[in-house]
């Protein structure tokens, strides 16, 4: 059990600090294009057949409770005073993740699709 606690204890600490604006910011200033609601819906989808046909999910999977996940996917291109608020593609990767888990957008599949649209996010970034 204390290996256990171990391994997490960093994971804690991180989102702890994340939580109080403590994390140091990385630097990178690689720009991208917004990330388009209609294209991470439809790897969504695809997600959600491929679960559907293992049998791991169910209808409820990718069924949005309203609009947030249209929000979050702008939250991390916001800017203020013509200055991006996360000026890192790391930073934006991060919230992006977060909020996706956090705020919990879906009825169903929050953690994988969060998962599934920071892939889209890094290949959107790479490529």
């Amino acid at each position: 059990m204390n290996n256990l606690i171990n391994k997490f204890s960093k994971t804690f600490k991180l989102l702890y600090l994340y939580d109080e604006s403590s994390i140091p910011k990385p630097k990178d200033n690689k720009t991208i294009k917004k990330l388009n609601l209609h294209q991470v819906l439809n790897e969504i989808e695809e997600l959600k057949h491929y679960l559907i046909s293992k049998n791991q999910t169910s209808e409820l999977f990718e069924m949005q409770k309203d609009d947030s996940f249209e929000g979050i996917l702008e939250h991390i291109f916001q800017t203020f005073d013509e200055a991006e608020l996360l000026p890192t593609t790391k930073e934006k990767a991060a919230n992006l993740l977060y909020y996706i888990i956090k705020d919990h957008p879906f009825i169903d599949g929050n953690k994988r699709i969060g998962t599934i649209c920071l892939s889209v996010f890094w290949i959107k970034t790479i490529y």
